[in-house]
């Protein structure tokens, strides 16, 4: 079965929006798209080319940054070479050449992505470099000094010196730094290794101390991840592969590896991790979690709004993500992926009991289950997340609001049941009456007419 016809993520058209202001370098688009809309941002094309392919071929430094912060894959290949994000900068003749520098050492640094991953033709983005650089240097053009055939003759065109240079540095020198630096707790997460891990940890704590424990894990590696980010990021790519995200064929679950990394991230967080923890990256966004934040002149409204974006980040948000990204694969409330699900929902509760923070761009999948009807989801988010039942989101609605327009009694009624506030005005001053009655939905507006003001 092809990724195109499997994977629910690629066949969503709406969702296009996102390729198109990756193209644009509309950082703050994407962004939005995202948090907002809930679209994936590993969201690909009918040929699996990616938002991030797309912002990388054109060396859009804002673009790249902004996906890679909203995690997505960076090792997604596409069906035109099977080409990655880093192939496409590689290759690309886009101007200036030190922005696609720029993108490349953020794919790999920030994003993890694998510089040694090839194409169809076998051939990796330093093979292209050095095919290009070998055709420039002879005269003519010549033919490729690679033993390689490559499905692109020539990679990205003529390349100069300086490009040449620090592009084979960030492909040479990046990857190596990370893994020569690489610490043995990333090595028993790694290789899903519970018992090692669990051994470890303790045996730490009784030589070191707890405060040198919470040093040990609050370490980055991995492109600037945690233990309990990269934990994190590893459920995720389980997650995509099993769906065929990025281009990638569907893959069955191995459930027992699948039960030990949600484990890992208990263990984790049982010795003390961050919950709340981002990763850090050249984004000129800082996180409030990691470390004391720098004194501003910002308002508390300002405040605020870093502290989403940062959570935007954090564990938390990106398992929820993909929690939404099952619900939104189709039409009726998912039945299949059911370790899939717990395992999710799992973690989720895990972060909450450790202290993990619902943002307010989290709390928008629990508006998008109340519009499509998912009751078990709604009451997911309600009685284990323990969510602000009235949390306002898009154009200030509430669940209740969702739910009203789109016509969803059981959901409604749950709400009700739950103490749902009927009074909440979205930002026009609307209730979620109103929104039943202007929607004509009909059994909405008697089911909340006979229920009091709140």
């Amino acid at each position: 079965m092809s990724s195109s016809s499997s994977n629910a993520r690629v066949n969503r058209p709406e969702w296009d929006r996102i390729l198109s202001a990756a193209q644009k370098n509309n950082a703050t688009e994407i962004l939005r798209l995202v948090s907002e809309d809930g679209v994936s941002a590993s969201h690909a094309n009918a040929v699996d080319q990616s938002a991030l392919h797309i912002a990388a071929l054109w060396g859009n430094v804002e673009a790249v940054t902004a996906l890679l912060s909203v995690s997505a894959n960076t090792n997604a290949q596409n069906r035109i070479t099977g080409g990655t994000p880093l192939h496409s900068t590689v290759q690309s003749s886009k101007e200036p050449a030190s922005n696609r520098v720029m993108c490349a050492k953020l794919l790999i640094e920030v994003g993890m992505a694998d510089p040694t991953l090839g194409d169809l033709y076998d051939a990796t983005p330093l093979d292209y470099l050095e095919h290009s650089q070998n055709s420039n240097d002879e005269e003519g053009g010549g033919t490729p000094q690679s033993s390689k055939t490559f499905g692109r003759p020539g990679g990205g065109g003529a390349q100069d010196e300086e490009f040449y240079t620090q592009m084979r540095d960030v492909l040479t020198s990046s990857r190596a730094a990370g893994s020569s630096t690489a610490l043995e707790l990333f090595t028993y997460i790694e290789n899903v290794d519970c018992d090692g891990l669990q051994s470890y940890l303790q045996q730490k704590k009784a030589g070191d101390g707890v405060e040198d424990m919470m040093l040990l894990l609050e370490e980055r590696e991995r492109g600037g991840l945690t233990p309990l980010l990269y934990t994190i990021g590893k459920i995720q790519k389980i997650c995509q592969e099993e769906d065929g995200g990025g281009g990638s064929e569907p893959q069955t679950i191995d459930e027992d590896q699948l039960n030990r990394t949600t484990q890992i991230v208990t263990l984790l967080l049982q010795q003390g991790a961050l919950p709340n923890a981002t990763p850090k990256s050249i984004d000129l966004r800082t996180t409030p979690f990691s470390s004391p934040a720098p004194t501003t002149n910002k308002t508390p409204e300002e405040v605020e709004e870093s502290l989403e974006a940062a959570l935007l980040n954090a564990p938390l948000h990106t398992i929820c993500t993909e929690l939404h990204s099952i619900n939104a694969s189709s039409s009726t409330p998912p039945s299949s992926k059911p370790s899939l699900r717990l395992c999710l929902e799992t973690t989720a509760v895990t972060l909450k009991r450790y202290g993990a923070t619902v943002s307010k761009a989290t709390c928008l999948y629990m508006h998008d289950a109340a519009r499509r009807g998912y009751l078990d989801t709604v009451r997911f988010w309600i009685e284990t997340l323990l969510v602000d039942i009235d949390a306002k989101g898009r154009q200030g609605m509430t669940a209740l609001h969702f739910g009203a327009r789109s016509g969803r009694v059981d959901i409604v009624r749950y709400l009700l049941s739950k103490g749902a506030g009927k009074g909440c005005v979205d930002d026009r001053g609307k209730t979620a009456l109103d929104a039943a009655t202007v929607n004509g939905k009909e059994e909405i507006v008697v089911l909340l007419n006979s229920v009091d003001d709140r």
